[in-house]
């Protein structure tokens, strides 16, 4: 056994397309381990069915770290327990999104030996050059018998120290379905955490509401290698805020123009309005597609939820993107506290009225730790179905008869899954949202395979 580790993206069976997008976590992990000089290699299960796990998953290593969101821990524990049977003298990690919430609990469960809390690139570094557990910061773990959370590991300061993503040590790096049809594409990240509040959102308390940007130039030299060396054309930012920062985003502007980059991405709609004058200077660097998180155009819920935006400005931004030349993309969440016919309606008309390009429509989950998790009787949200991991998927389940994890004050849970039906149905007639696939039904049942249900 070698002193090293495979780093491992779980699949997820319901999503349209598993590569669309590269794991960016464990490429930066990746990447900061070989700049210290230990090896390490990436294991991409995205796409590949149950049986045929064991021959993906390569022999030998000491360490096999697994990154999860909450709806990929049964997936997770799958694999975990393959990897325990096949190599059961190998140490289980996990980190990602879930075991940052919920650290005790996936340690609890028996199946992890280590999980890591936040960013995970000084911790795994830690783990693989043989630091004991008790002096690593950033994990929780079994001595004993007895659970031990350390204490927290600080975030990076200076994104700008991080090594780029380990490209190579991905097969998939390039997508044709990512921004434009047919073009050379992939994803990179220019910042790390968000410091607003929104109710059901979990990086308010994982990570602190800390906000990191890293510098133009930075991202410049990244984009530059991809473009060179990899042949990218296109990228998609998968900031959501890239309008906080006014002059940083006119650097980006500028950065990509410079390497003519076409590229898509996310911002507030609070954001988009301040910065509408900004709008041509993205249209002429480039961007393809800018999208907003509507979330739910009723001002009562958007309140309920401290979404900290208006109806009218949700409106105002879609407007904007689309009178700047820009495809315009709204995200809505069906489900959320406030949730009743009157706002199912409400959102109905109010995407007939505004008439964004596309739309994608989410199934809400009280993801652990956000505030409607911690208090859901502060929102009158009833859990129905708390902890059931595999219905905490917002995409993928809008075209299923899948149950809420909850209910709100004015819908049940039959009420809630009549409702998605209805706004997908909608979605789709209207050619707001291309319908899911033909073989989707087929992913749901692949995923009702792997998690042995």
């Amino acid at each position: 056994m070698i002193n090293s580790i495979c780093l491992i993206r779980v699949p997820n069976f319901l999503l349209y397309d598993e590569k669309l997008q590269i794991p960016l976590g464990i490429l930066y992990i990746a990447s900061y381990l070989k700049k210290h000089g230990e090896e390490v290699v990436v294991c991409d299960l995205a796409g590949v069915p149950p049986d045929e796990w064991a021959d993906r998953i390569p022999a030998g290593y000491k360490f096999y770290g697994i990154t999860m969101t909450t709806p990929d821990v049964l997936v997770a524990n799958a694999i975990a327990i393959l990897i325990k049977k096949l190599y059961p003298n190998s140490v289980l990690v996990c980190g990602g999104a879930h075991p940052s919430a919920l650290p005790a609990q996936v340690i609890e469960e028996g199946i992890f030996d280590i999980a890591c809390i936040g960013e995970g690139e000084q911790t795994v570094l830690d783990l693989v050059q043989g630091k004991p557990s008790d002096k690593i910061n950033g994990i929780c773990y079994k001595d004993n018998g007895t659970i031990r959370k350390n204490p927290d590991r600080d975030y990076w300061k200076n994104l700008d120290d991080l090594p780029f993503p380990a490209w190579d040590l991905i097969p998939d790096l390039i997508s044709y379905h990512l921004v434009e049809e047919n073009t050379p594409a992939t994803c990179i990240t220019c910042s790390r955490g968000c410091p607003y509040n929104c109710a059901f959102c979990a990086t308010v308390d994982v990570f602190k509401r800390t906000y990191r940007l890293r510098s133009a130039k930075n991202i410049l030299q990244e984009i530059r290698i991809l473009k060179d060396e990899y042949g990218i054309k296109e990228v998609r930012l998968v900031d959501e805020l890239t309008l906080l920062d006014r002059k940083h985003f006119i650097d980006i502007c500028e950065s990509l123009a410079e390497m003519g980059m076409r590229w898509r991405t996310h911002s507030r709609a609070d954001l988009i309005c301040k910065n509408k004058d900004l709008l041509k200077l993205a249209k002429d660097s480039g961007i393809t597609e800018l999208a907003v998180g509507v979330e739910n155009p009723d001002d009562g819920v958007l309140k309920l939820i401290n979404k900290r935006i208006t109806s009218a400005q949700c409106e105002e931004a879609v407007n904007a993107i689309k009178d700047a030349g820009i495809q315009s993309k709204a995200y809505f969440i069906v489900g959320l506290p406030g949730e009743s016919w009157k706002t199912i309606e409400n959102m109905i008309a109010w995407i007939r009225r505004v008439k964004p390009d596309r739309t994608t429509l989410s199934t809400f989950v009280p993801f652990p730790r956000c505030d409607i998790w911690l208090n859901p009787e502060k929102y009158n949200y009833k859990f129905t179905h708390p902890n059931d991991w595999h219905l905490a998927w917002i995409l993928g389940l809008e075209n299923s008869q899948e149950p809420f994890m909850g209910e709100t004050e004015f819908m049940n849970n039959e009420e809630l899954v009549k409702a998605r039906q209805m706004l997908y149905d909608f979605m789709v007639s209207e050619k707001y949202k291309t319908p899911a696939p033909k073989e989707f039904e087929y992913s749901l049942e692949a995923y009702r395979k792997a998690i042995g249900g």
